[in-house]
């Protein structure tokens, strides 16, 4: 492995980008375990799996969901039948559907983890960032996490079924690199709950402290899970990024998303680093919620669409920090629906136009937030 696809502060082993069976950064082209990748699973595996699951659970498996378990264990059937039954029995008794995050129905800067847009192969496109959620409780977090993949599976066009999810360690600290638990949570509930959801995994700036967390629980990460972790600096703002083709940062949204999409993201994880704009910021879904309902998410659609070109050539232009430093990278305005101009920290547009024609996406969560529901 060169020197050159690393970030500028190489991480320690033992995380995976130092690792020989780990692709290097931006290794991995992009794709999907789409319905044409499902292809190898037969009509027999699927009816042995049928077969096997639990009669009360029934109105729960559909053929994406069998197709799904088959691949997640390589074909081995009964194993696939026994993490079918145990995650139809968890759904029975946990349903999911219906979680919601309490923590974020008394306080919306709780957590910053929600689905933001979709990529090329219309995956729904989770984004966090760890900067601006104050919530470090194990159970909120579940909560919130599962309240999360559940969202992004009703963003989800027909015949995708997996997901993106990139993880912004700004704001990464000690208390985050010892939190071994919320850590293992996701790797037990996507591994155990949600297999072959999760189609890539964009892990961006992870800073040297990670190497403490990476140690605690690699021994942990399933095997498919591993072969979708990518390490991205986050390099917008070096002598790189002026270069031909772009840094890492750049040539990762190029690859995978849309223009508008990639303006959207680099707005946002640009925005994050500014303490000034990131301590403003907070994620309201109720809000949101309220005005799909209301019907006043199209129009500005249509306002935002119009200043994307904008947006891009300003991200373009500006290669100083944004920490406050050099010239104002982006209008500090913001309205209490956390837009600013150009920029909608709620999503991309057709992630909003998707909420104003199906505002149930967000519920119940949404509806906890307005006072409609009770937790």
């Amino acid at each position: 492995m060169t020197t050159a696809v690393m970030a500028p502060n190489p991480l320690p082993n033992p995380l995976p980008a130092m690792s020989p069976h780990m692709p290097p950064p931006l290794a991995m082209p992009l794709k999907s375990d789409g319905p044409e990748e499902f292809s190898n699973v037969t009509a027999e595996q699927m009816a042995t799996l049928r077969n096997g699951a639990k009669p009360e659970h029934a109105h729960l498996i559909d053929d994406a969901m069998l197709k799904r378990f088959v691949r997640a264990t390589d074909g081995n059937l009964p194993l696939s039948i026994k993490r079918l039954n145990a995650t139809c029995d968890w759904r029975a008794q946990a349903k999911p559907e219906s979680v919601v995050c309490a923590a974020c129905a008394k306080n919306s800067r709780s957590h910053y983890m929600h689905v933001v847009g979709h990529d090329l192969l219309g995956r729904p496109i989770i984004y966090s960032c760890l900067a601006l959620a104050e919530n470090k409780v194990y159970e909120d977090n579940r909560d919130h996490m599962i309240q999360t993949f559940e969202t992004a599976i009703k963003c989800m066009p027909p015949g995708v079924e997996q997901w993106v999810w990139v993880c912004d360690f700004e704001g990464f600290g000690m208390s985050d690199a010892l939190n071994v638990k919320i850590a293992k949570a996701f790797l037990d509930i996507s591994a155990a709950h949600y297999p072959e959801r999760l189609g890539q995994f964009v892990l961006l700036d992870a800073p040297p402290l990670f190497s403490m967390l990476w140690k605690a629980i690699q021994s942990f990460v399933d095997p498919k899970t591993h072969k979708k972790i990518r390490f991205v600096p986050y390099d917008a703002n070096s002598k790189k990024a002026a270069e031909p083709g772009g840094g890492q940062f750049a040539r990762l949204l190029a690859e995978s998303f849309d223009e508008t999409t990639q303006a959207w993201l680099a707005r946002e994880v640009a925005e994050n680093r500014d303490k000034r704009v990131a301590k403003t910021k907070h994620y309201h879904v109720g809000n949101i919620h309220r005005a799909a309902s209301a019907g006043q998410l199209q129009g500005l659609c249509k306002q935002l669409s119009s200043n994307v070109v904008e947006v891009r050539q300003n991200i373009a232009n500006s290669r100083e920090g944004t920490s406050g430093h050099g010239p104002e990278r982006y209008s500090h305005s913001r309205s209490e629906d956390g837009t600013a101009s150009g920029h909608d920290a709620r999503g991309t547009c057709t992630l909003l136009q998707m909420y104003q024609d199906q505002p149930a996406i967000l519920e119940p969560q949404a509806l906890v937030m307005r006072g409609k529901q009770s937790v």
